[in-house]
């Protein structure tokens, strides 16, 4: 690897590792980034952080009786239990 491809790399890990509590908190435990399908709906970020969950596995094309696994999309929260 190339100096600057290491420290975009170190840069992106550093923000993760100094924003992860806020979007634990802040997202429900979940760090994806959430979904509102239009302008009006004024639902939560855990909700729409859910949705966009959902949204993903429904476009993944994933059937009932199927697991979809999600690596490195933060602490796995997700996650069915």
């Amino acid at each position: 690897m190339n100096d600057t491809h290491v420290s975009h790399a170190e840069s992106i890990s550093a923000m993760y590792d100094q924003s992860t509590e806020f979007f634990l908190e802040a997202l429900g435990g979940s760090i994806h980034y959430g979904y509102w399908p239009d302008a009006s709906d004024r639902g939560s970020m855990v909700e729409a952080s859910r949705r966009m969950t959902a949204l993903m596995i429904e476009k993944l094309g994933a059937t009932a009786g199927q697991s979809v696994l999600d690596i490195g999309c933060g602490a796995g929260r997700p996650a069915p239990g």
